[in-house]
């Protein structure tokens, strides 16, 4: 337990020390880099999500509309015919 935590400490210090070595700039560019791949990573799945959020809204629609005109035709189908008296 106590060499990993010493292990642990001595990667710590490794990467601060680069860090510390990095120009401002270069971190600037990480930085923008980070948020730009971040925000990419975000447009792709919301456009994708959409793309497919339609279509399955549009197949929804169709399959409410069959419901709908398939309702109309039993109810069309079930309505009570009136018979005309037969005369004597």
């Amino acid at each position: 337990m106590c060499s990993s935590s010493a292990n642990l400490s001595v990667l710590s210090n490794v990467v601060y020390e680069r860090i510390q070595n990095f120009s401002t700039a270069a971190i600037i560019v990480m930085i923008i880099a980070l948020i730009a791949g971040a925000g990419a990573g975000y447009w792709y799945g919301n456009s994708a999500g959409e793309k497919t959020g339609r279509a399955a809204g549009i197949e929804e629609g169709k399959e409410i509309a069959r419901q709908e005109a398939a309702k109309k035709r039993k109810k069309k189908q079930l309505k009570p015919q009136i018979l005309s008296p037969v005369p004597r």
